[in-house]
C-alpha cells in the first residue's frame, strides 16, 4: 500500500464519523461509497490502526489514507507521449489530439502515465500520476501532471489562484481582429480569454483562416472554443461549435496548448516550455509563422 493523504482532526466540536469527517476532504476518494469501501478494505486508519466507517473521532486523531499499489496484470496502455519536464514531484508532457485525458475508456493517458513517467520516490506517491488542469479529447499540447498527492494538491491551488500560465495556438475561420479580450461568462462564471492574431491567409473553402494565440485567463470548459465560435470565429475542425460544413470536415480541432509557464512549487525553478503544433497545421502556415 502507498500512503497518499493524512490528516490530523484539530478540534471536535461535535460528534462526526470517520466516513462523514473525509467526505471532501479526501481527493483520493471523493464518494460516500468510496470511502466505505476503502475503511472496510483497510485503507484507511486512525492512530495507526483499522476502524469502522462509524467510528466516531476525537480531537488529535490521525487520519492516515492510502492506495493500493498498481495491479501486476493491469492492461499496458501505450501512447506516443513525449515528456517535455519530469521530478520527483511533477512531469509536463505533450498530450496528442484524439485521446481523453481520463474517462471510462479503456485508452486514456492516466492509464498511459505509470508506463510513460517514472515512479516516483516520495511517501505519498500516486500510483497513477493526476492531471492538474483539463485538455479536450481533439486538443493536443502541453499538460501537466501531478505525480504525488501534496502536489496535486498544490498545483489546483496554483490554478485557482491563476499562477499557471498557458497559452495555445489555433486556426480559426474567418478574419480574427488583431487583439481582442473576451469576457463572456460560461455557464454564470466568470470566463477570460486574450487573443492575437499571428497571420490571415484567404481561403475560398473556409471563408479564410487566421492562425492565432489565445491565452485562457480563466479555465471554463470549452472556454477557447466557445469563445471563438461566439465572436464569430470558430475553431477549424471544431465538430461541436463550428458553424460551416466545410470546417467540421477539417482534419480533427486545430488547437494545440502550446506553451506552459509557472515556478516549480517545490524547488521554485522557473519552467517555461513549448512544444510546436502537430504536423497537419504546417498545411496552412509554416515556422516561419508561429510565435517566438
Amino acid at each position: 500500500m502507498i500512503r497518499v493523504e493524512k490528516f490530523k482532526v484539530k478540534s471536535i466540536t461535535e460528534e462526526i464519523r470517520l466516513s462523514d469527517y473525509l467526505l471532501g476532504k479526501s481527493t483520493v476518494y471523493e464518494s460516500r461509497k468510496g470511502i466505505k469501501k476503502a475503511i472496510e478494505r483497510g485503507l484507511v486508519k486512525v492512530n495507526e490502526r483499522d476502524v469502522t466507517s462509524g467510528r466516531f473521532l476525537k480531537t488529535g486523531d490521525k487520519i492516515e489514507v492510502y492506495k493500493t499499489s498498481l495491479r501486476k496484470d493491469r492492461i499496458r496502455v501505450d501512447l506516443d507521449v513525449s515528456v517535455l519536464f519530469e521530478d520527483e514531484y511533477l512531469a509536463i508532457v505533450n498530450k496528442p489530439a484524439g485521446v481523453a485525458v481520463s474517462d471510462n475508456k479503456a485508452r486514456t493517458l492516466v492509464k498511459a502515465l505509470p508506463d510513460i513517467l517514472k515512479p516516483s520516490s516520495e511517501i505519498d506517491s500516486l500510483a497513477y500520476p493526476h492531471p492538474a488542469h483539463r485538455l479536450d479529447y481533439p486538443t493536443s499540447g502541453l499538460l501537466l501532471v501531478a505525480k504525488t498527492q501534496k502536489m496535486a494538491q498544490t498545483l489546483s491551488d496554483l490554478f485557482a489562484k491563476r499562477k499557471v500560465s498557458k497559452e495555445y495556438l489555433a486556426i480559426c475561420t474567418g478574419q480574427f481582429p488583431e487583439t481582442i479580450t473576451i469576457n463572456e461568462t460560461l455557464k454564470e462564471k466568470e470566463a477570460i480569454t486574450e487573443g492575437k492574431l499571428l497571420k490571415h491567409i484567404s481561403s475560398d473553402k473556409y471563408g479564410g483562416l487566421s492562425l492565432v494565440q489565445l491565452q485562457p485567463i480563466t479555465g471554463r470548459r470549452h472556454q477557447l472554443r466557445v469563445h471563438c465560435s461566439n465572436q464569430g470565429f470558430p475553431i477549424l475542425g471544431d465538430k461541436q461549435y463550428g458553424e460551416s460544413e466545410a470546417s467540421q470536415k477539417a482534419k480533427g480541432l486545430y488547437l494545440h496548448a502550446y506553451k506552459m509557464t509557472l515556478t516549480h512549487p517545490k524547488t521554485k525553478e522557473a519552467l517555461s516550455l513549448v512544444q510546436m503544433p502537430p504536423k497537419k497545421f504546417y498545411n496552412f502556415f509554416d515556422e516561419s509563422d508561429w510565435p517566438t
